[in-house]
């Protein structure tokens, strides 16, 4: 293969997104950086928040004060109808860190690629990588673009690729899935949001899985907000699979129908299914290479920590990187433990949640749940006896 010129970088980025941006602004500042993607223009998600512990990791990127001028909506907590009919709330104006954020999420993106190209970060997209081998210590890419193949040498690899790990499946990390959960989403513009709804985000249970709504920041005069109907991939075509199946049925709840209604909710816009189910790599990290974001572990959306999961590796990661290249550290060793960490963490957590949901016990979803998260029953001891001795 004919390649257009060679480029010699320090670390080779897999992925814009959200993780692999973060990761390049960190690490532009101080290293030689190639962020690629598939993508010239970031894809219109499901809608995403952050969390107000999200704060901190962007205040050590050095990236808070231009953030917030971005004007993303104030997350300011979370309802839910779970286990029960009484709504229960959490209020984050009473969190250390305050509010969080209700995000446009493809302005999020371009905000954090911007950011990484301010910094010095070269940025290739629409960019795929074609080839890749270990030589010598050093990584050497074939780097597919609109100008042609372009030959890259690197000293480190970061998968940043999203749930299909592709850069990490091809140095033999594997990729194990949790259960089979699916979103079916749509986007549409409200009348109204007032005291009753401006800020929260609601989840609400029901026998076949369980929904999500928030307000979005508005692409049209009027706001935004998001539905999504979360079940199993074998579920979604007898619950609903299209749209307006999906608006119906929400529209019959008690709590995200009575929001709809208040809101004045009217589908206007995008909408998908796409996955939603746990996934961990194994392993996250090799040599000269790891895996962040979902790259390295998928979140269930429940949890609500996805995109601050894509932050927070990120910035970890990015600190290995700079170890390892600096000559402070020889592997990614203490970042694939602390990784480890993260997920037992995330499993206690969503399996107290999903546990938390007994109503209905009997359908195939909650079942299955029961089944995954059921706590592991304690190893008994064998009764032994002992005969006193004489001495």
């Amino acid at each position: 293969m004919v390649t257009h010129g060679s480029i010699k970088t320090d670390v080779v980025i897999v992925g814009a997104g959200p993780a692999g941006a973060a990761a390049g602004l960190v690490l532009a500042t101080r290293h030689r950086v190639l962020l690629i993607d598939r993508r010239k223009d970031p894809a219109r998600r499901i809608g995403d928040s952050l969390i107000p512990a999200a704060r901190r990791l962007l205040r050590d990127m050095v990236v808070l004060d231009a953030f917030e001028a971005e004007g993303h909506l104030p997350y300011l907590g979370n309802r839910s109808l779970w286990g029960g009919t009484a709504v229960a709330e959490v209020d984050f104006m009473r969190d250390p860190e305050g509010p969080g954020w209700h995000l446009d999420r493809p302005r999020f993106e371009r905000f954090l690629r911007a950011t990484a190209v301010q910094r010095g970060a070269c940025f290739a997209a629409p960019a795929r990588l074609s080839h890749v081998t270990r030589d010598r210590g050093e990584w050497r890419l074939i780097v597919e673009t609109d100008a042609g193949p372009r030959d890259v040498v690197a000293r480190i690899l970061i998968d940043a690729s999203g749930r299909g790990a592709s850069v990490a499946k091809r140095v033999g990390a594997v990729t194990s899935s949790n259960g089979r959960l699916v979103a079916s989403w749509l986007h549409g513009t409200t009348e109204r949001e007032d005291g009753a709804t401006a800020g929260f985000s609601m989840v609400e249970s029901e026998e076949d899985g369980w929904w999500y709504t928030s307000p979005l920041p508005a692409v049209h005069k009027h706001g935004s907000r998001v539905i999504a109907f979360h079940t199993d991939a074998d579920l979604l075509a007898k619950c609903a699979r299209d749209p307006a199946a999906v608006l119906a049925r929400a529209r019959t709840l008690p709590g995200i129908g009575a929001t709809l209604d208040h809101v004045g909710f009217a589908p206007d816009g995008p909408s998908g299914t796409t996955a939603a189910h746990s996934a961990i790599l194994e392993p996250v990290a090799g040599e000269g290479w790891l895996a962040i974001g979902d790259a390295a572990h998928s979140f269930d959306p429940l949890s609500s920590c996805g995109l601050f999961n894509a932050l927070y590796t990120a910035m970890n990661g990015a600190m290995a990187c700079h170890e390892v290249l600096e000559g402070y550290g020889a592997d990614f060793s203490a970042y694939a433990v602390d990784l480890v960490r993260v997920r037992r963490a995330y499993e206690r957590q969503l399996a107290h949640h999903y546990t938390a949901e007994t109503r209905w016990p009997h359908s195939p979803f909650w079942s299955r749940r029961a089944a995954t998260h059921a706590p592991a029953r304690p190893k008994t001891r064998r009764r032994t006896e002992f005969r006193d001795r004489d001495t």
